[in-house]
């Protein structure tokens, strides 16, 4: 009994009677789903389920320190089941390559928001982002040491600090969140590279000045006013 309480550890609320009817209405539409053929599991999957099922059958409730690990597992069963991940994977390897073109130590404009989210709709939301690209581009810190406007770099709270010179530099969020127009006149002057996403709207649109670098089915990078890539500057951070 206590296994299958912790199935429910993916959908699991302050109400029990809600979870259980939560529980039964996925498992409904899963049944109605195989009886009329409008989903169906993939044979290659019979082995990783049935492997992740055995764990979570085992898995004890506590692990060392850590309590409540059995809840935990089903959550598994959940990444395991859809195949939107590789249309994804798709994606990001297509985001990544784009980035490996990069110079080392660029400074690049992240534009990239939550499909929700631009210059004519400021409001983040509250629909879920199905692919989400928001923070992608942070991976060129790792892969081509290059600044990246959105990096995580809050006073107090990250481990990351940039220099002053540095700190100073525009980011998208400071115009989106106010439905503000973007001075891309003084972004030009203060960053290298700029990537978008493709089906962002921005006010005023992306200048003409602005050469297509690299791209992908989802985004689109420039290299801002034809500037040489062998002239971008070295990236300046510190860490506490």
């Amino acid at each position: 009994m206590a296994k299958l309480e912790a199935l429910k550890g993916t959908i699991r609320t302050e109400h029990q009677l809600l979870d259980r009817l939560t529980a039964l209405m996925l498992i409904g539409l899963i049944g109605i789903g195989l009886v009329l053929r409008r989903c169906s599991f993939l044979p290659s999957m019979y082995f990783p389920l049935g492997v992740t099922a055995l764990v979570a059958v085992a898995m004890p409730n506590t692990v060392g320190t850590t309590a409540m690990v059995d809840i935990r597992v089903p959550i598994v069963f959940v990444l395991l089941i859809t195949d939107h991940w590789r249309e994804t994977d798709h994606h990001y390897r297509q985001f990544v390559q784009a980035l490996d073109r990069l110079p080392q130590g660029t400074r690049l404009f992240s534009a990239i928001k939550l499909s929700s989210h631009d210059a004519y709709s400021p409001a983040e939301g509250m629909v879920p982002e199905p692919m989400p690209m928001e923070h992608l581009s942070c991976w060129g810190i790792i892969r081509r040491s290059a600044f990246v406007s959105n990096l995580f770099t809050a006073p107090g709270q990250q481990p990351v600090q940039v220099t002053p010179a540095f700190r100073a530099l525009l980011t998208i969020e400071e115009f989106l969140g106010q439905g503000q127009s973007i001075p891309w006149d003084r972004i030009s002057a203060q960053y290298d590279y700029a990537v978008f996403r493709r089906t962002q709207r921005l006010r005023p649109p992306v200048p003409v000045t602005f050469i297509p670098f690299a791209s992908g089915e989802e985004f689109q990078f420039y290299r801002i006013d034809g500037q040489d890539p062998s002239d971008s500057p070295a990236t300046t951070t510190t860490q506490k």
